[in-house]
């Protein structure tokens, strides 16, 4: 067990560690979907969705909740590097509806910079009343996406 606080001074620098990681596993998996998004906007967020959900439910709920506020405590060190990953997740997503509006799968009159900060504040949301909500399954919450997309798209 020393070896383990060689490279991480408590516990929650090893939970953030593991979580970080699978945040960027994540973006990994964003990054193929986006390469080929299909024809529909709202069945290309819910695979989005599905890839995220599914790499949250590998993990108890409390690690990311524990996660989620230590980053609003911790201004200097997580807060930005989750802010950072955010960034990342909002950048495919701008590139996706650029490629959904490229096949002609996206209204044009859409501002682009606008549908994105959208389209992830509502994916943000539900991810919260996900961790926040035990109660709240996979299925749930790729069925409030898919309601609140479907009003958008």
């Amino acid at each position: 067990m020393g070896t383990v606080y060689n490279h991480f001074t408590t516990k929650s620098d090893i939970l953030v560690a593991i979580l970080l990681e699978d945040l960027g596993s994540v973006v990994a998996e964003t990054r193929s979907l986006v390469a080929q998004p299909g024809s529909n906007a709202v069945q290309a967020m819910l695979a989005l969705g599905r890839v995220f959900i599914d790499t949250m439910e590998r993990r108890p709920r409390s690690l990311w909740r524990q996660l989620f506020a230590h980053s609003l405590l911790d201004a200097t060190g997580l807060g930005p590097t989750l802010l950072a990953v955010n960034r990342q997740f909002i950048a495919l997503l701008r590139t996706l509806l650029e490629h959904l509006r490229e096949y002609g799968n996206l209204d044009e009159r859409f501002v682009l910079a606008d549908v994105t900060a959208v389209t992830f504040a509502i994916g943000n949301s539900l991810v919260y009343d996900y961790i926040r909500d035990d109660a709240m399954t996979a299925d749930d919450f790729q069925a409030a996406l898919h309601r609140q997309l479907s009003t958008l798209f």
